[in-house]
Formats: structure tokens, C-alpha cells, sequence
């Protein structure tokens, strides 16, 4: 039996002379506009997803705005995937089915759609 969800759009852009450098805003559900620091996550699998940001930010390698794109995915595809373990309304990677996630890329070249091949072979590779 499927419960009844909310579904909340993402907006994304990039500010090629933005002031501080990076700035994230989040929306939830009822419209409420918050600023995050360094980086934001919704919905029921969110506080796993919260839990592992914080741990990477700040006793990871490098603080997440310092990531390459590869260690951002990286990061992002074992997030989804330990969320989507302890909570069955997360969706993560069907490992059986090789289906993947869809990630963006937001930069200032534009918003750009990874290739499944790239995010198959960042989860094999770090994740698997």
C-alpha cells in the first residue's frame, strides 16, 4: 500500500557573481523558504541523507563545496542508497535492475543530466 506523499519541485541555478560565493535555499512542502550553508535534504529518507552531509562536510577529506564531480556523486549515490535502506519510501539504486538515479549538474556552463554510464560506473566503483 503506497501512503500519500508531497512532491516538491527542485529549483536550480547558477550565479556566475553571486555574494557570499554559494548560496542554497530550500523549500519545503508548505512553501517556507529557508538559506542552508552548505547543503540541504527533504523527505522521509532525509535524515540519513542529513547525517552523512554533516559527516562529510565536516570530517570528510575536503568540505563539500571542495569536491570534484566524481567525489559530489560519489557522496550523493551512498547518501540516496543508505536512506533508501532504512526507509522504504526513498527510492535508491536497483541494483538487480542496473535503474540508477537521475543527477544534475549545476554549474555555469548550465544544468547538465549525467549520463547513465557515468553514475553506473561512480556507483560501481565507490558504492558496490
Amino acid at each position: 500500500m503506497q501512503g500519500v506523499g508531497v512532491v516538491v519541485p527542485i529549483f536550480a541555478t547558477y550565479d556566475s557573481h553571486p555574494k557570499p560565493e554559494a548560496r542554497l535555499y530550500f523549500y519545503d512542502a508548505m512553501g517556507a523558504q529557508f538559506e542552508a550553508t552548505d547543503y540541504a535534504a527533504t523527505g522521509s529518507g532525509s535524515p540519513a541523507v542529513r547525517s552523512i552531509l554533516y559527516y562529510e562536510n565536516n570530517w570528510g577529506a575536503k568540505p563539500l563545496q571542495e569536491l570534484g564531480q566524481d567525489e559530489a556523486v560519489s557522496i550523493a549515490l551512498r547518501a540516496l542508497d543508505t536512506a533508501a535502506e532504512s526507509d522504504t519510501a526513498t527510492g535508491g539504486v536497483d541494483r538487480s535492475g542496473k535503474i540508477y538515479p537521475l543527477i544534475k549538474i549545476v554549474s555555469y556552463e548550465g544544468i547538465t543530466t549525467l549520463p547513465e554510464s557515468k553514475i553506473a560506473a561512480v556507483f560501481k566503483k565507490t558504492v558496490a
